[in-house]
This record gives C-alpha cells, structure tokens and sequence, in this order.
C-alpha cells in the first residue's frame, strides 16, 4: 500500500505540474506587461486569458478566441471575428509526460500502487480543471472537458510507465511455460520499437535544424511583417519554441513521405508543397516553397536507420544465427509496429487548427503516418536481420590490418598454436589453404599459423616474469653417529636396522626372535 508520504508527494507533483503550465506563460507576460507600461493599454486579466489558452492547447484542448472591431481596428471588422485553434504546442505536453513518469516512479516499489495512481490521476484532473477557470469568458472560450480528459490520460500513461505496471501483470498465469520466450521477444521488440523512435526523431530534428538555416530569411520577414516591439518579438520567439517538438513530429511524416497538411486541401511533402493563403506566423517560413523530386530519396534515411538499429542489435545479441529463421523477424517487425503506434499518436497530438475556414486542419495524418512508419521500419528491419554479420578472429585483429583483413570471416583449424619447426616443409601445391568469403582470393594457412606461433613465443617472452636468484643456504653438518664399542653387548636385531622418523616394521620379528 502507498506510504502517506508518498501521497502527498503525489498531490504536489500534480499541482506543481499545473502551476507550471500556466504559470511560466503568464510570468514571462507579466514581466514584459511591466517593462513595456502594458497597463496603459491592457488589463492584467488578458495575461490571464492568454497563459490559459496557451495552457489549454498544451493539454489538448481547443480555444475559441473572437476579436471585436473594437480590439484590432486595423482590420476593419465590421462585426466580432470568431474561429477556433486546437494545433497543441507539445512542450507542454513533454511537461506533463516528464512530471508524470517521475510521480509513477514514486510508486513503483509498492506491492500495490494502485492507490497511489488514483490519487495522483484524480489530483491532476482536478489541478488542471482549477487552473483553467481563471480566464475570462469574453475573448477566450476554453474547452475545458477536452483539455482536462486529453492531459489526464496523457498523464495516467506517463504514470503508468514510471511505475512499471508490466510487472504487476500475470503473465506466468496467462503464458504458462512460454512465458520466459514471449517476455524475451518482447523485451527484444520494444527495445528495437525504443531505437527506431529515437533514430526518428533525430533524423527529424536534423531535418529541422536544416530547415532553419535555409529558410531564416522567410522567418525574418514573416516577423518583420507583424511590426512587433522588441517585447514582442521575445514573447513570440518562446511561444514558437514551445512548437518546436510539434514541428518536430511534423518533420518526421515529412521524412517519412506522407507529409503534413496545411489547410484543407493543402499539402507539404518531400515531393514539394501545395499550399494556399497561411496565417502570418514566423515558423511557417521554414516549410520550403518547391522542391525537385529528388527530395524523395529522403525516405532512404529512415530505411537505413532501420536497417543499421536491427543490426546492431543483432550484434549484441549472443549466437544470433542459431536462433530458427522466423525468429529474426520478431525483433524488428514489432520493433516497427511499436514504433509506428508511437508515432501515430504523437501525429495525432501535432493535428489541429490554426483558423477558420480552410485553415481548420493542419498537421500529419495519424493513419498514414502509422502505415509509412509500419512499412519502412518493417522492410529496413528484415534487411538487417539477414545482412550477414562479418565475424573477426580477436586474436588475429591485433596483428595489424592487413593480416586482420585477411583473417576476415575465417576459424582456424585445430593445431594453429604449433610452433613452427612442428610444421612439415611441404610444396606450394600442398599447403593448406583456405577461401576468403565474397572473393577467389586464397590465402596460405601455413604462413598464418608460423605467424601466429611466432608472435605468441614473443608474447611469452616478454611477458615471463624474471627470477631472481636465491642465495645459497649453508646446509648444517650431519651428526656423527656414535661409535659403539667393541666390548658393548651386541643389541637386538631391531636397534641395528632402526632408523630415525621411520617405524619400527621389526617389531614382529623381535618377538618372534
């Protein structure tokens, strides 16, 4: 059972995780609203609106916002403009995950953490439900059922890993005796799933990185177009990097061919972009204009990336060639149907609104990008379970690189270790010689076992440790034994042939006698 200390532990991961989502936000617009003198044009309480709607999106809700004539004269509204966003930025989202798996790994060595998930889960529930009412509801309408349901289970999953509920599960009752080979093949699929999501994510966010340094001319003048104070421009700059990880899981259906969305009827691939009228935000210079078709040969990154994880797996896995053929498709191809889910969440997370109208639907398309990411690390895995593995003699590796390259893929037979004088003298037509794997090339047996005999004697050598010499020991001089007399009684046989520390084998006889 949860300790009360644990609980209340629990209590205040949750609500600082709230007051971290929407405190942060309003901090950094409270201290811009002072130094810029705000309060001549704004309330304090539109700081509020504003950190809670970043709030909101970041757990997944959506905002509906409605500018009267009034508050934007320079659009000439005739009448209040209202539309809707929903396009979450996910560093709040890491927040909550991160926080999250920290409170389940509170409780993970409990017998029975249930009680401490509940009391954390309901905590959270109602920390973010309380940290949302503070807006106001004439500019900004907040979806709080959705906000609240999307971040609670957001953060039950991250609870549930951190306290690693799998081990909590029955599984000798449900597997039986297969239990030990389904947990090992299991254990083998995520871990590979793990690394394909990693290479993933790398590969996108050096995608992005290079996005960013061909595309900053567009993002400067996007910016420039807003005519934004200096305060402005450092407000905007971090409410872009909480988008960052959401461009992110956009880079990645890029990569991965499917693309990303930008509007209805809108779309941005490798093999170009098709995109209407975009809303004036700085981040969307970043997504080129056109592009050759060349640019499809992006997919070959996260094929190789497969390629290269499953391999490397296969390395350090002991024997992984005695294992029956079908098993090497396991690790890899639920290794790509884990990662494929993960990233058809994640798809889905990074999809939502930025307008009204067209502008309605950005982002990646869950089920496609699950299907790519099914296919690619499926295909990129069987190839590098197959790939054979080239095996080097460790002994033969330090002798340099030429020997080592042609001692490549080869066992040496019995009585390699023999020293050379051992070995007969025999023709070039009958030394023992062996194939090289992939080539005619042919290489003498003979030679390499003479010179790995050679080597070893050296080794031995310099490796002996030296002796150093013992002075020599005066040895005691022996005893004289007494002379008996000549008119001394002669003694029993027994005091003739007895001699010192043996036993006596006469004593019989002298009985006898």
């Amino acid at each position: 059972m949860t300790r009360p200390a644990t609980l209340i532990a629990l209590l205040a991961d949750a609500v600082l995780c709230a007051l971290a989502g929407i405190g942060v936000p309003l901090l950094i617009a409270t201290i811009g609203w002072l130094s810029t003198a705000g309060w001549n044009e704004i309330g304090w309480s539109t700081l509020v609106d504003i950190a809670s709607a970043l709030w909101a999106l970041g757990l997944g809700g959506g905002v509906g916002i409605t500018i009267a004539p009034e508050f934007l004269p320079q659009l000439q509204l005739a009448e209040p403009f209202a539309f809707v966003i929903s396009l979450a930025p996910l560093a709040f989202a890491i927040l909550i995950a991160w926080v999250g798996w920290h409170a389940g790994a509170r409780t993970s060595d409990d017998d029975s953490p249930w009680l401490g998930l509940g009391v954390g889960t309901f905590a959270f529930a109602i920390a973010s439900w309380l940290s949302l009412q503070f807006a106001s509801p004439g500019m900004v309408r907040i979806d709080t059922a959705g906000a609240v349901i999307t971040g609670t289970l957001l953060w039950l999953a991250a609870m549930l890993i951190g306290v690693r509920v799998w081990e909590f599960v029955p599984w000798q009752q449900w597997l039986g005796k297969r239990t030990d080979a389904v947990m090992t093949r299991l254990g083998a699929a995520l871990r590979t799933g793990a690394g394909l999501l990693a290479g993933a994510v790398a590969l996108a966010s050096l995608l992005l990185l290079v996005s960013v340094f061909t595309g900053m001319g567009r993002v400067i003048g996007l910016m420039q177009a807003l005519h934004l104070d200096v305060w402005g421009v450092i407000a905007l700059s971090l409410v872009q990097l909480a988008y960052v990880p959401t461009l992110i899981s956009w880079a990645i259906s890029w990569m991965l061919g499917p693309g990303f969305a930008l509007g209805s009827g809108s779309l941005a691939g490798p093999g170009g972009t098709e995109a209407g009228p975009l809303p004036i935000a700085p981040l969307m210079g970043l997504i080129p204009d056109a592009l050759p078709p060349v640019w499809w040969a992006v997919v070959v990154l996260p094929l190789a990336m497969a390629v290269g994880i499953t391999m490397l797996a296969r390395m350090r896995t002991p024997d992984p060639e005695v294992a029956p053929w079908w098993d090497r498709f396991v690790a890899p191809v639920g290794g790509a149907l884990v990662a494929a889910l993960v990233l058809g969440v994640l798809a889905h997370l990074s999809r939502g609104a930025l307008g009204p109208g067209r502008l309605i639907d950005f982002g990646p398309a869950p089920g496609w990008v699950m299907l790519a990411a099914f296919g690619i690390f499926a295909a990129g895995g069987v190839i590098g379970a197959y790939l054979p593995l080239t095996t080097v003699d460790s002994d033969a590796s330090e002798q340099g690189p030429g020997l080592g390259a042609r001692l490549r893929g080869f066992v040496f037979a019995e009585g390699d270790d023999e020293p050379e004088s051992a070995e007969p003298e025999v023709k070039a037509a009958d030394k023992p010689t062996a194939r090289v794997e992939g080539t005619s090339n042919t290489i003498d047996l003979s030679e390499v076992r003479a010179e790995r005999a050679k080597r070893e004697r050296e080794e031995a050598r310099t490796t002996m440790p030296k002796v150093q010499p013992r002075e020599p020991v005066a040895k005691p001089a022996p005893k004289e034994a007494p002379r008996r007399s000549k008119s001394a009684p002669d003694g029993d046989l027994s005091d003739v042939l007895r001699r010192p520390d043996e036993p006596d084998i006469y004593a019989d006889l002298d009985d006898e006698l």
